[in-house]
């Protein structure tokens, strides 16, 4: 038998073939198609594309891979795989390398240590430089790198052109939880027993409407997905819980979280929101929540749902948890959807406080002439003053802040018709003074002075977001 040895894209560079071999391997190489394999020409044999054997009576090719060596050479082995780690551009293997590391027993590791130590040799022979140089020049973008903890889930970002070719950026740092199960502890986030309750006696209910108020980055989202956690596990999984949001910033466990992405400007989004949302409730869900009321057309079907037997959550932008009422009304909602009490469940507002650093913290009574002092002593008289801090001078454990983390605060309205009716007519004091006193309700400033009195704000914040503490609070 006839054996010819070459590798790809070669020539054998001999034809010792008869007339009749060759004829026959050529009528072969047309029968299996094979003319894009190899060729016979006056040169030689010649290989193209392809790696293995042809028999064709007393006649066997056997082509080889380009790294392999016809001839068995180690050495030019090694060249080819040298050549070809080098091509790849992930390696910087000079050609040369081949030849001196032939004669190894693991060739492709001692390349490997051979370039490490030829790369490090390099680096040192070009002395880097021993000292800093500083350099200040102004760029329109942002240069360098960032490096993010461990806890991030993501970064929104938002640019906003400003006066003289500047821009102003806003950057919303979301953190993910350390417990991978979920986490559904509400008490963390700021909630007291009081809120804690009321929350429970809303996801007990079978069918209505909550809604979470507040500004952008008050935490809505987050204080949303811990409800929704715990009602997933006090329902022990059996229920369906779909998600609309845009796009979904925290994952909750146990709950199917549809997206809403594919849209550019605000008049696009509402419209997919609007979609997603009708596409949601088609899909036979026992619990909704909508990331957020855009329109008339979001909240008209965020209504639909919980009229057609769902309990569905949602998030607004109001400034108050009465507010809730008064923006749904002048969105259009009907009022007789906002006048039933067994429709709208549930709302809710909510602000973050900036907590006070607990190992820097100041006792009230060592800055009695602090003038916020002497409104609270007008408001509460010296019940609980002596329990109060204030902000300290900064330490260690607060980085010189003198603030450690951030607080959530409720204000919860469980309403009835005659609230109701008190807000869609306009009466917004009659209706605050009702739920304060009849329905025995909390403010946003009453929550706040609770914790305050415990140590955990000081005056100044809650002065921040509630008014001053000898005025009634501002609706």
């Amino acid at each position: 038998m006839k054996v010819f040895r070459l590798k790809e894209y070669s020539v054998s560079g001999e034809n010792s073939l008869s007339r009749c071999e060759a004829e026959r391997l050529s009528a072969y190489l047309r029968k299996k198609k094979l003319q894009n394999v190899m060729s016979l020409t006056p040169q030689g044999i010649v290989s193209k594309s392809f790696v293995g054997v042809i028999r064709c009576g007393n006649v066997q090719i056997e082509i080889l891979p380009k790294i392999l060596s016809a001839n068995d050479d180690r050495r030019e082995i090694m060249e080819n795989l040298v050549y070809m780690l080098s091509y790849t551009r992930r390696l910087d293997i000079r050609t040369e390398s081949g030849a001196r590391l032939a004669a190894c027993k693991n060739p492709f590791l001692e390349i490997l240590i051979y370039e490490y130590a030829s790369s490090l040799f390099d680096c040192l022979k070009k002395q880097p430089l021993r000292n800093y140089v500083t350099e200040e020049t102004e760029v329109n973008f942002i240069k360098g790198k960032l490096m993010l903890p461990h806890n991030v889930l993501a970064i929104r970002l938002q640019f906003n052109p400003i006066a003289f070719g500047s821009q102003y950026l806003v950057m919303r740092i979301l953190y993910a939880d350390d417990n991978p199960d979920g986490n559904d502890d509400l008490a963390a986030l700021g909630c007291g027993e009081y809120e804690q309750d009321l929350f429970f006696r809303l996801r007990a209910a079978p069918v209505g409407l909550n809604i979470v108020a507040g500004p952008t980055g008050s935490g809505k989202s987050t204080l949303l997905q811990r409800n929704m956690i715990k009602l997933i596990k006090e329902k022990n999984g059996e229920i369906n819980l779909l998600t609309v949001e845009d796009p979904p910033e925290y994952p909750i466990p146990g709950a199917r979280q549809m997206p809403v992405t594919n849209a550019n400007t605000e008049e696009e989004k509402t419209v997919q929101f609007t979609l997603a949302l009708s596409a949601a409730l088609r899909s036979d869900p026992d619990v909704l929540m909508v990331g957020e009321i855009r329109s008339l057309a979001t909240a008209s079907l965020t209504f639909k749902g919980a009229l057609s037997g769902h309990l569905v959550w949602a998030t607004l932008h109001a400034n108050s948890a009465p507010a809730i009422v008064t923006r749904l009304r002048d969105m259009g909602v009907q009022s007789y959807m906002l006048s039933d009490p067994e429709l709208l469940k549930g709302l809710i507002s909510q602000r973050l406080f900036r907590k006070l650093c607990p190992y820097c913290r100041v006792p009230v009574k060592e800055r009695l002439d602090n003038p916020a002092v002497k409104r609270l002593r007008t408001a509460l008289g010296d019940f609980g003053v002596e329990n109060t801090y204030l902000k300290g001078p900064g330490c260690k454990f607060c980085e010189g802040r003198g603030i450690k983390g951030r607080l959530g605060v409720q204000e919860m309205i469980l309403p009835d018709g005659t609230f109701l009716e008190l807000m869609i007519a306009g009466e917004t004091r009659k209706a605050i003074d009702y739920w304060t006193g009849d329905l025995n309700g909390r403010t946003l400033k009453d929550a706040a002075l609770e914790r305050m009195l415990k140590g955990l704000i000081d005056l100044d914040e809650v002065e921040r977001w509630c008014g001053l503490l000898d005025q009634r609070p501002v609706y």
